[in-house]
């Protein structure tokens, strides 16, 4: 039995078949019509004038009194109403489609957030962080404990008293505890007490008896301490003075009140014997000879008592007053 030749006869060297010549020829017919499809398509204008002029001649043929604007004007309402556009459904298909025609933009859009909040980790809350409370915290320690360091090796420097040399090394050594454990509330009194003992070092003056004929230069004074104990001493009344005159106010603890007050004047208890001295030298000729209570020097934190007792020693030196 004879079988009918295939396609498969042109790839084997063989004559062609009619049926394989009519199947090419349906297949070429098809994809010119779709060519001529395609053509008609996208060549609107061709198709919008050819459509024009066949309906005018299908209304002349039926003798339809259509006018050539109507017909225009059905060909455009054709052409509007030919394709319509519904916008789907929203679904995480449409999503992942919206993704994928964007994913440059989104890749970049990642690349840019994944930067920003790695970046504010950084900066907000990693402990070396610019921005960082906790780094903020430790800079401001550590530019504190250098500051007050380099404070205390300048008061070394500025004094040769042994008494400033052994508070200077005590509260150096307050100041590593301090640094250690991040104590700021510490660091900063260690700091007020530097820059106070640095200006205290830098002052230089003399501590002396008021010697004005018209003001008092001592007083016999009675009270009570904040204990509610009578007390009774005698004061020199004294003031500040530098090299050239000048009276320099005083930080002064009244011992009635236990307050601290800045005065120009103020009273420095003595023994009954320098008292009575002075008040005899003053009584006299109305000329106080010995005015010289005590001296500050630049590179000590106190003065020293120049004031001498009965025996030629100097006072030591007791409480203040600031009223009498």
């Amino acid at each position: 039995m004879s079988s009918t030749p295939s396609s498969s006869s042109l790839a084997n060297g063989h004559e062609p078949a009619l049926a394989d010549l009519v199947r090419i020829l349906d297949v070429a017919a098809e994809m010119r019509a779709d060519r001529e499809l395609a053509s008609r398509e996208f060549a609107v204008d061709e198709t919008r004038k050819l459509l024009r002029e066949r309906l005018l001649a299908s209304a002349r043929l039926t003798g339809d009194p259509v006018t050539p604007a109507e017909v225009d004007a059905a060909i455009e309402q054709y052409f509007q109403s030919l394709y319509t556009f519904r916008e789907p459904r929203g679904s995480f298909s449409l999503l992942l489609a919206h993704v994928y025609v964007r994913r440059a933009w989104v890749a970049l859009a990642g690349a840019a957030l994944l930067m920003f909040v790695t970046g504010s980790w950084a900066l907000f809350n990693s402990s070396s962080g610019l921005l960082s409370p906790t780094a903020y915290a430790t800079r401001q320690v550590a530019t504190l404990v250098a500051s007050n360091t380099e404070l205390g090796h300048q008061l070394l420097a500025s004094s040769n008293d042994p008494t400033v040399k052994s508070l200077v090394e005590a509260e150096l050594a307050n100041l590593k505890l301090a640094a250690a454990s991040g104590d700021r509330a510490a660091l900063d009194e260690i700091r007020r007490r530097f820059v106070l003992w640095k200006a205290t070092l830098a002052e230089e003056y003399e501590i002396r008896i008021v010697a004005d004929s018209k003001r008092q230069s001592g007083v016999r004074r009675d009270f009570e301490d904040k204990d509610g104990k009578r007390v009774s001493g005698y004061y020199l009344i004294v003031e500040a003075r530098t090299t050239d005159g000048r009276v320099v106010p005083r930080p002064i603890v009244n011992a009635e009140t236990q307050k601290t007050e800045t005065v120009n004047a103020w009273g420095e208890q003595v023994p009954q014997a320098v008292y009575e001295r002075i008040r005899d030298d003053k009584k006299g000729d109305g000329i106080l000879n010995e005015t010289r209570f005590a001296v500050k020097r630049r590179g000590q934190l106190t003065p020293e008592i120049v004031i001498h007792d009965a025996a030629g020693q100097p006072i030591v030196r007791k409480s203040q007053i600031t009223k009498w």
